[in-house]
């Protein structure tokens, strides 16, 4: 296991204030009116039945636009490949999400970190919720292999079961590479694919599966979570353009999560 001690994440004010935009911009649902009311305005277009049948229910309301409610939850590669930079990195960008969240009612939050130690099967803990705090603590769990497509699995199943009446969920995986720990249900164990099936299964079930990869990423990341769907930190800039860029990349991918009907 990591040998790091606790440290408070570093958030960074860039991201922070790209997600406030593309949430206050995609947040609100579009407006649209209700046909076939019994009261309301007349709508021109249903008139014709009330004397060809005798309808009342002729007539329509615009409505509001309304609030997006988002169920968020992310989940955070912590195996022994993450130790050092790259899993401060990941500590900062689930800082900087809870920041930028968390005087937003209309989000609710979670962070988990995930790996899987000698015995193959997958180790949840839990780095952040309302009212329970433990971000400072993540180095902690660092250790172990990279059980990706099972944590996905097991998180997406926790989210879409806590997704209230209005909600979107999206879960967002944060890692920085291939699955290694075969574990049990995958075909073949080509865990690329296992990982796919995963993400494909969670969309059918109306989540919204997103990524980032830590320290870049190759065909098979990209095949795993779509590349509509995928983000990157890019190690090899200088760190505050590195941040900037990933900030805008989320502005992108959560932006067209919200946007979605």
């Amino acid at each position: 296991m990591s040998l790091y001690g606790e440290r408070e994440p570093e958030v960074n004010a860039a991201v922070v204030a790209s997600i406030q935009t593309v949430f206050n911009r995609s947040r609100l649902s579009r407006a649209g009116w209700q046909s076939r009311l019994p009261e309301g305005r007349i709508d021109g277009r249903q008139v014709w039945r009330t004397d060809a049948n005798g309808a009342t229910d002729i007539f329509r309301e615009r409505h509001a636009q309304t609030v997006t409610k988002v169920n968020l939850w992310v989940v955070i590669d912590s195996s022994g490949s993450m130790n050092g930079d790259k899993i401060k990195r990941a500590q900062d960008m689930a800082g900087t999400l809870v920041a930028a969240f968390q005087r937003t009612a209309q989000v609710r939050l979670q962070v988990w970190q995930h790996n899987a130690l000698g015995d193959g099967k997958v180790r949840l803990y839990r780095a952040y919720a309302p009212g329970r705090n433990n971000l400072k603590g993540m180095l902690r769990n660092t250790g172990g292999g990279n059980a990706d497509g099972f944590a996905l699995q097991a998180i997406g199943d926790m989210a879409l079961r806590a997704q209230r009446s209005g909600e979107r969920t999206i879960v967002w995986m944060i890692s920085d590479g291939m699955p290694s720990v075969p574990g049990s249900g995958a075909r073949n164990f080509d865990l690329p694919n296992h990982s796919t099936i995963v993400a494909e299964g969670l969309r059918h079930r109306g989540a919204t599966v997103i990524a980032t990869a830590i320290e870049g990423f190759n065909q098979d990341f990209v095949q795993m979570y779509g590349p509509l769907w995928i983000m990157e930190f890019k190690a090899n800039l200088p760190l505050t353009e590195a941040w900037i860029n990933l900030g805008q990349q989320i502005g992108t991918t959560v932006g067209r999560a919200l946007s979605k009907r």
